[in-house]
Protein backbone atom coordinates (compact mmCIF):
# COMPACT_ATOMS: atom_id res chain seq x y z
CA UNK A 1 0.00 0.00 0.00
CA UNK A 2 1.18 3.50 -0.65
CA UNK A 3 0.57 5.52 2.46
CA UNK A 4 1.61 9.00 0.72
CA UNK A 5 -1.57 8.02 -2.03
CA UNK A 6 -3.90 7.68 0.67
CA UNK A 7 -3.25 10.31 2.65
CA UNK A 8 -2.95 12.22 -0.31
CA UNK A 9 -6.77 11.08 -1.13
CA UNK A 10 -8.23 11.30 2.49
CA UNK A 11 -6.90 15.00 1.92
CA UNK A 12 -8.50 16.03 -1.20
CA UNK A 13 -11.87 13.62 0.11
CA UNK A 14 -11.84 16.26 3.53
CA UNK A 15 -11.20 19.53 1.36
CA UNK A 16 -13.98 18.55 -1.48
CA UNK A 17 -16.67 18.44 1.26
CA UNK A 18 -15.24 21.60 3.45
CA UNK A 19 -15.82 23.35 0.09
CA UNK A 20 -18.97 21.81 -0.72
CA UNK A 21 -20.58 22.71 2.65
CA UNK A 22 -18.93 26.35 2.24
CA UNK A 23 -20.91 26.81 -1.11
CA UNK A 24 -24.16 24.71 0.59
CA UNK A 25 -24.94 26.64 3.74
CA UNK A 26 -21.61 28.38 4.62
CA UNK A 27 -20.41 25.87 6.99
CA UNK A 28 -17.29 23.25 6.44
CA UNK A 29 -16.29 19.72 7.32
CA UNK A 30 -17.47 19.92 10.78
CA UNK A 31 -21.14 20.07 9.52
CA UNK A 32 -20.89 16.63 8.24
CA UNK A 33 -21.23 13.57 9.94
CA UNK A 34 -18.23 11.23 11.00
CA UNK A 35 -20.36 8.35 9.05
CA UNK A 36 -20.90 10.56 6.02
CA UNK A 37 -17.39 12.18 6.08
CA UNK A 38 -16.18 8.45 6.26
CA UNK A 39 -17.86 6.93 3.70
CA UNK A 40 -17.04 9.84 1.40
CA UNK A 41 -13.21 8.64 2.26
CA UNK A 42 -14.12 5.12 1.42
CA UNK A 43 -15.76 5.99 -1.74
CA UNK A 44 -13.07 8.35 -3.04
CA UNK A 45 -10.34 5.73 -1.77
CA UNK A 46 -12.02 2.65 -3.81
CA UNK A 47 -11.82 4.90 -7.07
CA UNK A 48 -7.97 5.12 -6.99
CA UNK A 49 -7.32 1.63 -5.69
CA UNK A 50 -4.55 1.50 -8.15
CA UNK A 51 -2.74 3.25 -7.23
CA UNK A 52 -3.18 3.64 -3.72
CA UNK A 53 -3.07 -0.59 -3.34
CA UNK A 54 -1.03 -1.28 -6.49
CA UNK A 55 -4.10 -3.64 -7.61
CA UNK A 56 -7.70 -3.09 -9.42
CA UNK A 57 -9.72 -5.70 -7.24
CA UNK A 58 -9.76 -4.17 -3.73
CA UNK A 59 -13.04 -5.32 -1.28
CA UNK A 60 -14.56 -2.40 0.44
CA UNK A 61 -16.29 -2.86 3.68
CA UNK A 62 -17.59 -0.50 5.71
CA UNK A 63 -18.99 -0.60 9.37
CA UNK A 64 -17.80 -3.80 10.07
CA UNK A 65 -17.30 -5.12 13.63
CA UNK A 66 -14.46 -7.04 14.07
CA UNK A 67 -14.85 -7.80 17.48
CA UNK A 68 -12.14 -4.82 18.77
CA UNK A 69 -15.11 -2.78 20.48
CA UNK A 70 -17.54 -1.59 17.74
CA UNK A 71 -17.78 -0.88 14.17
CA UNK A 72 -14.91 -0.06 12.01
CA UNK A 73 -15.42 2.67 9.71
CA UNK A 74 -13.07 1.97 6.77
CA UNK A 75 -12.01 -1.54 5.59
CA UNK A 76 -10.26 -2.79 2.71
CA UNK A 77 -9.49 -6.15 2.32
CA UNK A 78 -7.02 -6.90 -0.48
CA UNK A 79 -6.68 -10.96 -0.94
CA UNK A 80 -5.95 -12.01 2.64
CA UNK A 81 -4.61 -8.80 4.26
CA UNK A 82 -6.63 -5.65 5.49
CA UNK A 83 -6.23 -2.15 5.47
CA UNK A 84 -8.28 -0.55 8.36
CA UNK A 85 -8.95 3.45 8.58
CA UNK A 86 -10.87 4.77 12.51
CA UNK A 87 -11.80 8.65 11.64
CA UNK A 88 -12.12 10.63 14.41
CA UNK A 89 -13.39 14.13 14.55
CA UNK A 90 -13.52 17.02 16.56
CA UNK A 91 -13.07 15.44 20.20
CA UNK A 92 -11.06 15.11 22.97
CA UNK A 93 -7.85 13.56 23.74
CA UNK A 94 -9.92 10.11 25.62
CA UNK A 95 -11.71 9.59 22.28
CA UNK A 96 -8.65 9.48 20.38
CA UNK A 97 -6.73 7.05 22.76
CA UNK A 98 -10.08 4.51 22.68
CA UNK A 99 -9.70 4.68 18.99
CA UNK A 100 -6.05 3.98 18.82
CA UNK A 101 -6.20 1.31 21.66
CA UNK A 102 -9.05 -0.40 19.20
CA UNK A 103 -6.59 -0.48 16.48
CA UNK A 104 -4.14 -2.21 18.42
CA UNK A 105 -6.26 -4.73 19.64
CA UNK A 106 -7.23 -6.05 15.82
CA UNK A 107 -5.23 -9.54 15.63
CA UNK A 108 -6.17 -9.30 11.81
CA UNK A 109 -3.29 -9.03 9.03
CA UNK A 110 -3.71 -5.37 8.59
CA UNK A 111 -2.31 -2.06 8.46
CA UNK A 112 -3.87 0.16 10.66
CA UNK A 113 -4.40 3.53 10.54
CA UNK A 114 -6.11 6.68 12.47
CA UNK A 115 -6.98 9.41 11.31
CA UNK A 116 -8.23 12.21 12.82
CA UNK A 117 -9.65 16.04 12.07
CA UNK A 118 -8.83 18.28 14.95
CA UNK A 119 -10.79 21.78 15.32
CA UNK A 120 -8.41 24.37 16.76
CA UNK A 121 -7.88 28.29 16.87
CA UNK A 122 -4.26 27.76 15.27
CA UNK A 123 -3.08 25.83 12.44
CA UNK A 124 -0.08 24.17 14.45
CA UNK A 125 -0.54 20.98 15.89
CA UNK A 126 -3.09 20.53 18.70
CA UNK A 127 -2.25 19.93 22.42
CA UNK A 128 -4.35 16.95 22.10
CA UNK A 129 -2.66 15.12 19.36
CA UNK A 130 1.03 15.75 20.85
CA UNK A 131 -0.48 13.90 23.84
CA UNK A 132 -1.54 11.05 21.96
CA UNK A 133 1.85 11.05 20.48
CA UNK A 134 3.41 11.39 23.44
CA UNK A 135 1.05 8.43 24.85
CA UNK A 136 2.12 5.89 22.22
CA UNK A 137 5.74 6.62 21.25
CA UNK A 138 6.67 3.90 19.08
CA UNK A 139 3.20 2.49 18.23
CA UNK A 140 2.05 5.22 16.43
CA UNK A 141 3.72 6.90 13.11
CA UNK A 142 2.69 9.96 11.41
CA UNK A 143 1.70 9.50 7.72
CA UNK A 144 0.33 12.56 7.15
CA UNK A 145 -0.49 16.44 8.43
CA UNK A 146 -2.26 19.09 7.11
CA UNK A 147 -4.54 22.24 8.16
CA UNK A 148 -7.05 24.71 6.62
CA UNK A 149 -9.05 27.23 7.55
CA UNK A 150 -12.86 26.32 8.23
CA UNK A 151 -15.94 27.01 10.35
CA UNK A 152 -17.46 25.00 13.07
CA UNK A 153 -20.88 25.51 14.14
CA UNK A 154 -19.84 25.69 17.78
CA UNK A 155 -17.97 28.80 17.34
CA UNK A 156 -18.12 32.49 16.16
CA UNK A 157 -14.96 32.50 14.42
CA UNK A 158 -12.82 31.30 12.24
CA UNK A 159 -10.83 27.52 12.76
CA UNK A 160 -8.70 25.07 11.44
CA UNK A 161 -8.96 21.64 10.90
CA UNK A 162 -6.31 19.43 11.41
CA UNK A 163 -6.03 16.58 9.45
CA UNK A 164 -3.81 13.63 10.76
CA UNK A 165 -3.25 9.89 9.79
CA UNK A 166 -1.81 7.87 11.75
CA UNK A 167 -0.15 4.54 11.08
CA UNK A 168 -0.35 1.85 13.88
CA UNK A 169 2.78 -0.24 14.18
Amino acid sequence: MDSFQLFNSIKETVLNIDKDLKLTNNTGIYFAPELYISFCIGKDILKKQQDIFNVPNVEWLREINLGNGGPTDVIFKVGDKYSIIELKIRDNVHSYKADVEKLKRLKLNAEKFFCVLVDSFTNTNDNRLRELENCFGNTISNVGYFAFPTWNNLYKKQIFCILNLYLIV
